[in-house]
């Protein structure tokens, strides 16, 4: 199983889906497109590198608010 963690002001909420079902991975697809159409951004947990859909390479996908610097 794979996941898609999505951090948030309270918390975390965690995703698992079967990278091998389809309607899992579209299932975690659109969690992810809703969380990058709010201005979050994602990343693989092992490279550090941003994705826009959901990796079918990947263990675990972050999702977290863009920082704010002021």
């Amino acid at each position: 199983m794979a996941r898609l963690i999505v951090l948030d002001a309270s918390g975390h909420s965690t995703l698992e889906y079967n990278r091998a079902d389809p309607a899992d991975v579209a299932r975690a697809d659109k969690v992810l497109a809703d969380a990058l159409a709010q201005g979050r951004l994602a990343y693989r947990e092992d490279t550090q590198q941003v994705v826009r859909t959901i990796d079918p390479e990947a263990e675990e996908i972050v999702v977290l608010p863009r920082l704010v610097g002021g």
